[in-house]
């Protein structure tokens, strides 16, 4: 496995997960209260979060669009 260090449409660089088959890996979240899935690669840029953005840089204060459940809602969830 090999790092890369891009700009997708953030500030600073981000590492994503290349496999040996050349594949992205991102990771998923679900809403644990109405199951609203963040995907990384594909962000929420309707509501503020920009494509390619790890959950990591998600802000603490955002919250589910679908519920309003805060961050610490979520869980990594196999997509």
């Amino acid at each position: 496995m090999q790092v890369i260090l891009c700009e997708p449409f953030v500030a600073k660089p981000l590492a994503f997960f290349i496999r040996s088959e050349g594949k992205t890996v991102a990771k998923t979240w679900m809403c644990l209260i109405c199951g609203w899935i963040y995907d990384e690669s594909t962000g929420a840029p309707e509501h503020g979060i920009a494509p390619g953005t790890p959950w990591e840089q998600v802000p603490m204060n955002w919250t589910c669009p679908e519920c309003g459940a805060r961050k610490e809602d979520f869980e990594m969830v196999e997509i």
